[in-house]
């Protein structure tokens, strides 16, 4: 599956899942060792999710072990987009390890 960021400068292949919940799957990004992406299930795809999605990006916690180049969590970097179907397209978090 590929996806493109926002500005569509950007492609990730997503290759494997890697786990299935209750929102949605986490699958591997091919060439990203250190990045995820969750794909919500369409049940779970609303407005509302979306922009809480947009304000953790453009307001993510500060990570106490940075210094040490170790993430403490997981917090989404983007939103992915499929180009080939954006009707159907999920919006995808695209998160570092």
């Amino acid at each position: 599956m590929w996806y493109t960021d926002k500005n569509r400068h950007q492609k990730y292949q997503l290759t494997r899942e890697i786990h299935r919940g209750g929102e949605g799957s986490i699958w591997e990004v091919q060439g990203h060792p250190h990045l995820v992406a969750k794909i919500y299930h369409e049940d779970k795809r609303s407005a509302p999710r979306f922009r809480k999605l947009q304000i953790m990006i453009a307001h993510p916690p500060h990570n106490p072990t940075q210094h040490l180049n170790h993430p403490s969590f997981v917090w989404p970097t983007e939103i992915l987009y499929n180009p080939q179907n954006p009707k159907y397209a999920p919006h995808l978090p695209c998160l570092h390890t």
